[in-house]
């Protein structure tokens, strides 16, 4: 028998892609001399797969990553395949994966629409959150549109609850909309807005 030659392993291009995506490419192996060539990976992010396979001569295996929201950054994964007649007989390649960051915006948890007498006084809570907890993202809560008198108390957290407050006259007869919005910080920002009708 004629020395072994190396199995070779051949990987696609680097891949980028977004954040909640699904990610799936092929990598093969072959051994020139016709022998079991084994094809694994070391370093696979949290959550792909790539199962180890063998056969004679070719083998191809496929890796699967379905990303969430919590994995931008970038990955290096190393496929390995080896020759199981010489185990020492190995090549590699490398698959670099970037997922890129994706902004989601806040959302509301937006009061019903209320009617008052005069006179009288309101107050409810406006309540906002930003799905995106692993960027740390924070919200700030603005109100537009206060009716005279009225007040809104705000701040800057995730959740973030605000408090608006109005006590009424016997001149306030009318219909009123309110716009709140919450922006987050991400660059660039993301934002909601809820509106809320007060009838007088």
């Amino acid at each position: 028998r004629q020395p072994d030659r190396i199995p070779v392993v051949t990987c696609p291009d680097p891949q980028i892609i977004n954040e909640d995506s699904l990610l799936s490419f092929q990598v093969c192996a072959t051994d020139a001399d016709g022998d079991t060539v084994t094809l694994m990976a070391e370093g696979l992010p949290p959550g792909a797969t790539f199962p180890t396979v063998s056969d004679s001569a070719s083998v191809c295996g496929t890796f699967t990553w379905d990303t969430d929201y919590c994995d931008a950054g970038v990955y290096t994964v190393t496929f390995i395949a080896y020759d199981n007649y010489a185990l020492s007989l190995a090549d590699t390649c490398e698959v670099v994966i970037t997922v890129t960051d994706v902004n989601q915006p806040p959302s509301f948890a937006c009061p019903d629409c209320t009617s008052i007498a005069e006179a009288a006084f309101v107050t409810f809570d406006v309540t906002a959150s930003d799905p995106d907890d692993c960027d740390g993202d924070l919200i700030t809560l603005t109100a537009v549109d206060l009716p005279e008198g009225a007040t809104f108390t705000n701040g800057t957290d995730n959740p973030v609850t605000g408090t608006f407050t109005w006590q009424t006259d016997y001149c306030d007869a009318g219909v009123y909309t309110i716009a709140f919005i919450a922006t987050d910080d991400h660059v660039p920002p993301l934002a909601d807005t809820c509106e809320v009708v007060i009838t007088v």
